[in-house]
């Protein structure tokens, strides 16, 4: 492997720095100057073992448009800022855009370069499967004994602070699960253990969004495979999640009928002023973080005056416009679309194309309930690097 540094921050990027991220110390350079903790320092090392290893190996870089795409969007996002009414271009807005913007750009840049075999994809698989096991370990281990408690109620987010991110990121993971234990990457036995694991850990966010979208994930993987085997551990899933959701009162609060259509009437509000937003400034949306701010201004009832639209696409409407918008859209567009052609194949190129799709369909259906989830490296990133294995055949053709 003539990227083997750049495979070694990679990996400690994308699977363990959400582990041990939390637990290590930041730098403190003073007011006004962004901390540089473990993420954002192996980020950049990341960057730097890439371009040092394909300066010195003379590797021929690959850009496709998928991440012409993702740039043209990036762009956009960061011009925003000059329109926006809020914010400037100061080392705290720009540090934000590196964060939630380009650093996960980069790592679809590198992902794309980085994968160009199934061997490199199934060395990655066994480390992924370890974090998702390791976080839904943690996860299981704060809702039994009522170590993590949110807005009141005890939910699990391990070491990644939000049950809603750490349920979106193990929903990422479970395909790659399935895959391993389809092609004996780990032994079945042992893969099966860690996937009812994942699913715990998901449960025990007690997260809705997460709990459909994994129930989902597995359903897409199994259909598109035509295993039956899969299918009826799928019913089994939703047997066991609808016993838990009636004997334990923490699990099935969240998911009474009043509490559940409450909560989508007001999705439902917020979704609506942000679509007032977009007809105000259709062709470029309000500017970086439009919506965030304007919030209170449609809802003045309400004791937040700033908060988010709990729907990436109504923000991406909201704050780009049109501009943004398309762009946005075919980040997921452009390679679900790409995935659903490469079905005709056979081999790696129809195997990555099924965990392709069943990587991006339960990730767009979670953005559109998760305030901000789309703008979290961690998230982001781990959605990208999963993308990018679609494109393999575009790599094997170099």
């Amino acid at each position: 492997m003539k990227l083997k540094y750049t495979y070694f921050f990679f990996v400690l990027l994308i699977c363990y720095a959400p582990i041990i991220g939390i637990y290590l110390p930041k730098t403190h350079f003073g007011q006004g100057i962004p901390d540089i903790g473990p993420v954002r320092a192996i980020s950049y090392m990341t960057l730097i073992a890439f371009f040092l290893e394909v300066a010195v190996n003379r590797i021929k870089i690959i850009v496709n448009k998928w991440l012409a795409i993702i740039l043209l969007f990036s762009f956009i996002v960061t011009l925003s800022v000059w329109w926006s009414d809020y914010y400037s271009y100061n080392t705290s807005t720009l540090q934000a855009l590196l964060d939630s913007i380009f650093f996960p750009l980069f790592v679809a840049f590198i992902g794309i370069n980085l994968f160009s075999s199934k061997e490199v994809i199934c060395k990655y698989l066994k480390h992924i499967i370890i974090s998702g096991f390791c976080l839904s370990i943690i996860s299981i281990f704060q809702f039994l004994f009522k170590l993590s408690v949110v807005s009141g109620e005890i939910r699990s987010a391990a070491t990644l602070g939000n049950p809603n991110t750490l349920a979106i990121f193990l929903v990422l993971i479970i395909p790659c699960m399935l895959y391993s234990i389809d092609k004996r990457i780990i032994k079945p036995a042992v893969g099966w253990i860690i996937l009812l694991s994942i699913l715990g850990g998901i449960i025990c966010t007690v997260s809705r969004k997460g709990t459909a979208t994994a129930i989902l994930s597995i359903g897409i993987y199994s259909l598109f495979q035509k295993n039956r085997r899969k299918l009826f551990f799928l019913i089994f899933v939703i047997l066991i999640w609808g016993l838990l959701i009636t004997i334990n009162p923490d699990i099935g609060g969240r998911y009474k009928e009043q509490r559940v259509e409450a909560s989508f009437d007001y999705k439902l509000e917020m979704a609506h002023a942000g679509i007032k937003m977009f007809k105000k400034h259709p062709i470029i949306g309000l500017g970086y973080k439009g919506y965030y701010q304007n919030f209170g201004k449609y809802f003045p009832y309400s004791w937040k005056r700033k908060y988010d639209a709990h729907n990436e696409y109504v923000t991406a409407l909201a704050n780009y416009g049109i501009l943004g918008f398309i762009p946005f859209m075919l980040i997921f567009l452009y390679p679900l679309f790409y995935a659903f052609k490469n079905l005709k194949y056979s081999g790696l190129q129809k195997e990555m194309a099924i965990l392709g799709i069943a990587v991006i369909i339960p990730f767009m259906l979670n953005i559109a309930f998760a305030g901000t989830a789309f703008y979290q490296q961690v998230l982001t990133s781990l959605f990208y690097t999963h993308t990018s294995f679609i494109f393999i055949k575009e790599r094997n053709e170099l």
